[in-house]
């Protein structure tokens, strides 16, 4: 009898079962904002009318961004800026690291509030400071950037603004290789 019941359950002329998949969890909204930033040149001031220039490039996987610039006179030593913002495919976090120059690195993490990219983050080096950056995309060749000084008890003091707009770029690089 038992093996009657088996010959029912387990038919060899049946197709066998589809491996199960797991289901991709959806790209978090901070890894949907800052794919927004790749392509294309970044320009724009900040402080005392200092010149901005970004490239954002997007990693060859697609799981997250990475900075290449200047802020500074073009005719006096600039500080060089490398920073990459990407997934953490353990944690679904998506991480910011910068280095400013070869002296200061911050370090923190990437999350959308109130429609708007929230970049947390703290210097590890050169200045130890703790900032919160809040940049709001005004269309997709535009944004404002608003930085904050964070005191340990939260309280935010504001830093700068700075806004960029976009122009076409006949870069193809992709990063994260």
């Amino acid at each position: 009898m038992i093996l009657f019941l088996a010959a029912l359950v387990m038919n060899p002329l049946d197709p066998p079962a589809a491996p199960i998949v797991p289901a991709t969890p959806p790209e978090p909204a901070a890894l949907i904002e800052i794919k927004k930033l790749a392509g294309g040149v970044w320009k724009g001031t900040v402080g005392n009318n200092m010149p901005v220039e970004i490239r954002y490039t997007l990693f060859s996987d697609g799981t997250g961004v990475e900075a290449r610039g200047t802020v500074g006179d073009p005719k006096k030593p600039a500080m060089n800026i490398f920073a990459r913002m990407g997934l953490d495919p353990a944690t679904r976090t998506v991480y910011y690291i910068d280095l400013h120059n070869n002296d200061t690195i911050y370090f923190g993490e990437c999350k959308v509030k109130d429609r708007n990219l929230e970049i947390n983050f703290k210097g590890l080096s050169g200045d130890l400071n703790q900032y919160r950056n809040r940049l709001t995309f005004i269309n997709k060749d535009e944004m404002d950037s608003a930085l904050y000084n964070v005191k340990p008890s939260g309280e935010e003091t504001y830093v700068h603004t700075l806004n960029l707009k976009r122009t076409p770029s006949t870069e193809t690089f992709l990063a994260g290789v």
